[in-house]
């Protein structure tokens, strides 16, 4: 009888310690990856609902594409540390595009952006 007081004791233990190694592993892939926030706007610095941000790892062939919200906010999440390339584009305005944008571990980098008129010359 006592090997198996021994065999449950250990048992009660071990089972105690998977939750702890769960969140512990959690955690460490939580801290792994980070994100790219940020704001899209007009010329007139309105906020531009369903612009479209594209998000570039060029290093790792990787490709994030998000949206704005009406408030012209957009989040691209779950970014591995590195230095992206981060478009954002929306109709009747020009393409705008913001290079080298370093992000690190478990950090939120912000990249905003205010659009030109498509066709719009600058002197």
């Amino acid at each position: 009888s006592r090997p198996s007081d021994i065999n449950r004791a250990l048992s009660l233990e071990f089972m105690r310690f998977i939750p702890l190694f769960l969140l512990a592993v959690s955690s460490v892939f939580a801290q792994a990856t980070a994100s790219i926030t940020g704001l899209v706007s007009s010329p007139d610095r309105k906020p531009l609902a369903k612009a479209r941000v594209e998000v570039n790892l060029a290093a790792k062939g990787l490709r994030w594409e998000a949206e704005t919200n009406e408030a012209g906010r957009y989040r691209v999440a779950g970014l591995e540390p590195g230095v992206y390339t981060v478009a954002a584009s929306a109709s009747g305005f020009a393409t705008e595009t913001v290079d080298k944008v370093e992000v690190f571990v478990a950090g939120t980098t912000t990249a905003d952006f205010q659009l030109s008129a498509a066709g719009a010359t600058f002197r």
